[in-house]
């Protein structure tokens, strides 16, 4: 990876910031320090409480969990620990919480900050969705979900924003504190998946001290995971139409294929925080902190893959209604490669880092506070993408005294659908034969990409005395984003019909391969070799056996490269700017009605964005056709130009204002309840890879010797994408026991959604729909072929697919309810029994076209939302023990699984169980067990019904042991 690099903004906020502070990072939003930052850890029952009083305290609708909820108890994840709060949901990546989701609606709509800053994303493809597992929770001191928004918050959330906060060293009640943890884990699916590790361990250090006289405050932490990524999977591809009127499966709608493969790597992490508090008066405090994390996930894929079940010989099918859900899909002896019976051995390994932090000048004087403040996050991450094949060949004798190798034409798969339970299949042919399984091809597709931020914030704020209006706010956030995502590739395809026809089939050794079996519901499978696919390419690149068109050796790195017909990997790239300027205004009011109490803030946000994106644009597609192609050099040094590529390198883009009013009321109907209200308009910016500059069009015949042909143009990247909009309203009752005991409270929201991003396919586009758009497009498609004259035939219509945003907007709107009762009034020793529920309620009239089928008109719900959520957590203490068992349960959701492509499916209803259980020594130290996943429960997904059996993946229980040490 590359060196992390300050951009010019960044060096001229660090000069005006002062020396030898500048590069020190991560400060804390001024809104949030006074509420946020009375956590005290004392365990299950204490965070509770905290918690709660974070809520109740809070000028917004805010949902909080505390240190002693994730520290000393740790979960998995923060994603672990927020899904036990009403109206969130997370989703699973190799068995840990990463991403969540809010109020119905997908992580790219949640907005994530640290210590009240924005945090860039680690995502390959684009999105601006923050996965959490990347921060360890045993380095935070507490998260905050904003569920309303107020005019001093950062704008980008129209779900809400998730706040991780690290803690203040002066804050702690000892003058040092060191803190000590080490686990060893063992997950019981990894010994029977092939390259898994069962053992892992997790390690944390972490120290908070005060200095010259509780003037200074150094916190210093550490956090390592090493964990099993196990996995064992049966996929179904994705199903649609079939057309061909020769086909038995014609007017149904067939699969395209089966995936079941073991994935086994592991997951390792490690995470850095410090932070610096100066506070020589009482009016005066200055804060820095850094924060780094480096995220490797090395995770390979293998077993087998068949596709595509269309274009293989098809018998006995069985169906339900119009979903074909068994039969036998078999090769055509004379085409033997038209359907892919396939031996996989994929490496989807991943890393990430992500580096933030920032600089925090507050001054305090009578009646009045400013505070400057710099933020500055990075990523980088980087995705293998690695593919490789082995299909069944047999010897042919080539006439010469030599052998050549021939796909074998006899190959047979028959299957049988079981809903959402692991289908039942059976092969004919032994793929565990090194006489005929022989290495097809090795190909690799990374995902690269860069993410920066930087910012520099001033917040005012003075007290007044204007009837109800006792402080007004104002500040200024400017800030600059450069992200850019690229691709690059290396394929030999060893059929021998690519852009190199000496890429053979390779041989594979008895010492290349290890044959697997399956266990449990998989044990029906057919054992298959796990290949060292790798190992293998190497050793032909070693022999001479990997050419050019010259017969030279190639080049076998990865690349972005305008020959072999992939030039998509210099063109499917993003290069966005998006420079934000915003200013904001709010007036704090208290005031009384009918004798009781009422608070909160009235602002406005106005937000002037600045986006603008390069791309590699067709010539005649660009804004001067006429003008000459500009030269552009791909990794390999090679110019468009000697690939008859015409392009223009383009700036497009466009600087928008929206305006963001905001209005926060909280209501004291008694002194344990209250009732708050909130409406504001919220909005979220498009995925930023999808503010590409990219533009794609090719010209094809309609059918063989049609004499007419159609231009497809595909621009779903567009710089031009407003954000996503909504108006929303929430009303919260709330109700708090006596002794901090509990609290009960019922949550209604409605967003009322302006406009969304959507991308379209215009089918059957005609010329004269291309020109009444303006866009250029070739009149005529040049055909030559052997043993025909060239020949012109015409363009007249073609498909045009557009990222846009569109008026179709709609409500989503849901209840929550949550309920938190400690059982203190209980005599001892039940007086330690407490628990948490919550349960969520969203719907929506918010729509996307359905895939599923092809009735005109059928619709699927808005994906990520989830109709049902819902959490329990019982917990209970004694003394020095405690223990809880959690569960969060989500219904059924459109969702995506990435087979061959990534495609939308329904996500089945799930329930996840974890226990924890501590005990704690006089010494200072604890003793520590925990089960995640308790139950086994996998990740199920299907197509539209439930006969149409998607992705099941189970990842096995995660057990951890440990101890804990403090002084």
């Amino acid at each position: 990876m590359q060196k992390f690099i300050l951009k010019p903004l960044a060096a001229v906020i660090a000069l005006s910031l002062g020396g030898a502070l500048a590069p020190l990072v991560v400060a804390q939003e001024i809104e949030a320090a006074d509420s946020l930052e009375e956590i005290e850890v004392v365990g299950i029952r204490r965070s509770i409480q905290n918690a709660l009083d974070i809520k109740r305290d809070a000028d917004t609708i805010v949902e909080a969990i505390s240190a002693a909820d994730m520290g000393g108890l740790p979960d998995m994840s923060i994603a672990d620990s927020l899904a036990r709060l009403p109206g969130v949901t997370f989703d699973r990546t190799g068995g840990q919480a990463g991403r969540i989701q809010l109020r119905g609606m997908g992580a790219g709509f949640v907005f994530s900050t640290m210590n009240g800053r924005e945090q860039v994303t680690t995502d390959t493809r684009g999105t601006r969705e923050i996965d959490f597992s990347q921060y360890p929770s045993e380095l935070l001191s507490n998260v905050a979900v904003y569920k309303s928004p107020k005019a001093s918050l950062i704008e980008g959330g129209v779900a809400g924003t998730v706040d991780m906060r690290t803690a203040n060293p002066l804050e702690n009640q000892e003058a040092h504190k060191t803190f000590v943890s080490v686990r060893g884990s063992y997950n019981d699916r990894a010994g029977d998946v092939a390259n898994a590790d069962e053992l892992g361990n997790r390690l944390t250090l972490s120290y908070m001290g005060k200095f010259l006289d509780d003037t200074l405050g150094v916190g210093l932490g550490y956090a390592h995971m090493k964990q099993s990524n196990a996995a064992t999977e049966s996929i179904g591809l994705t199903y649609s139409l079939v057309e061909d009127k020769n086909s038995p499966a014609y007017g149904l709608r067939l699969s395209e294929g089966f995936e079941f493969q073991q994935n086994g790597g592991v997951d390792e992490r490690d995470g850095y925080m410090g932070t610096l508090v100066f506070e020589p008066t009482d009016n005066f405090t200055a804060k820095a902190d850094v924060f780094y994390s480096e995220f490797e996930t090395n995770t390979f894929a293998s077993g087998f893959r068949v596709n595509t079940l269309r274009d293989g010989d098809l018998y006995n099918l069985v169906t339900d209604g119009d979903i074909v859900t068994g039969g036998t899909a078999a090769t055509d002896p004379d085409a033997p490669s038209l359907i892919n019976f396939q031996v996989i051995n994929d490496d989807s390994s991943e890393t990430a880092e992500i580096f933030s932090g920032g600089l925090n000048l507050e001054y305090r004087g009578d009646g009045w506070q400013v505070a400057l403040d710099y933020a500055h996050s990075e990523s980088e991450a980087f995705e293998t993408d690695g593919i490789s094949r082995s299909h069944l060949y047999n010897p042919v004798d080539d006439g010469n005294g030599g052998t050549l190798w021939e796909r074998d034409g006899d190959q047979q798969l028959v299957w049988q659908n079981n809903g959402l339970s692991i289908p039942n299949v059976a092969f004919n042919q032994d793929y565990t034969d090194l006489n005929h399984l022989r290495l097809t091809s090795y190909e690799v597709y990374p995902h690269l990409s860069s993410d920066q931020s930087d910012a520099l914030k001033l917040d005012g704020k003075v007290d007044v005395n204007w009837g109800p209006i006792v402080s007004l706010e104002a500040g200024v956030r400017v800030s600059e984003r450069q992200y850019e995502q690229s691709r690059q590739v290396f394929v030999y395809d060893g059929n021998g019909t690519g852009n190199y026809s000496t890429d053979y089939s390779l041989a594979i050794l008895p010492s290349d391969a290890e044959q697997i079996g399956w266990t449990g519901d998989f044990s029906h499978f057919p054992s298959y070799l796990a290949v060292d696919a790798k190992g293998v390419f190497d050793r032909a690149v070693a022999a001479g056996l990997v050419l050019d068109k010259e017969g030279n050796p190639r080049d076998t790195s990865p690349r972005a490269r305008w020959s072999e017909n992939r030039d998509w990997s210099m063109r499917e790239r993003a290069d966005v700017e998006e420079n934000v300027t915003a200013f904001y205004l709010s007036a704090n009011f208290e005031t009384e009605i009918a004798g009781r109490g009422l608070t909160g803030n009235l602002g406005v946000r106005v937000v002037e964005t600045e986006q603008y994106s390069i791309g590699l644009i067709p010539l005649e597609l660009s804004d001067d056709p006429l003008q000459p192609s500009d030269i552009v050099l791909d990794e390999l040094g090679e110019s468009n130009l000697e690939y008859d590529q015409d392009l223009q390198v383009e700036r497009a883009g466009e600087t928008y204002v929206k305006t963001l009013p905001s209005l926060n009321l909280n209501y004291a109907l008694t002194e344990n309840d209250n009732l708050r209200f909130s409406a504001a308009t919220v909005m979220s910016r498009a995925p930023i890879a999808q503010l590409g500059n990219v533009k794609s069009g090719s010209v094809s015949e309609t059918a063989d010797n049609s004499g007419i042909a159609r231009y497809d143009l595909n621009q779903a990247s567009n710089p031009y994408l407003r954000p996503f909009e909504a108006d929303q309203v929430d009303l919260s009752y709330e109700h708090y026991f006596e002794d901090g005991d509990g609290a009960i409270v019922v949550a209604v929201y409605n967003k009322d959604v302006k406009n969304r991003i959507q991308t379209v396919t215009y089918k059957d586009f005609f010329v004269e729909d291309y020109l009444a758009f303006g866009i250029p497009r070739p009149d005529y498609m040049y055909v030559e072929k052997p043993g025909q004259l060239p020949r012109e035939i015409p363009v007249v219509q073609g498909d045009y697919t557009l990222a846009t945003n569109n008026d179709e907007g709609g409500y989503i709107r849901g209840v929550e309810l949550a309920y938190t009762q400690t059982l203190s009034m209980l005599p001892a020793p039940w007086n330690g029994l407490g628990f948490t529920a919550g349960y969520a309620h969203v719907d929506s009239e918010i729509t996307t076209p359905s895939i599923f089928t092809d009735e005109p008109g059928a619709v699927t719900e808005f994906p990520g939302l989830s109709p049902h959520s819902g959490n329990l957590m019982l917990f209970y203490t004694y003394e020095n023990f405690e223990t809880r068992v959690s569960g969060v349960y989500q219904s059924k959701r459109t969702d995506e699984v990435v087979g061959i492509n990534v495609n939308p499916t329904i996500r089945a209803a799930s329930t996840v169980w974890d226990f924890q259980a501590k005990y704690g020594f006089d010494m200072g130290m604890d003793l520590v067990f925990s089960v995640h996943n308790l139950t086994d429960e996998p990740n199920v997904n299907y197509f539209g019904t439930e006969s149409a059996t998607g992705s099941i993946s189970y990842y096995g229980r995660q057990y951890y042991l440990g101890v804990n040490y403090s002084f």
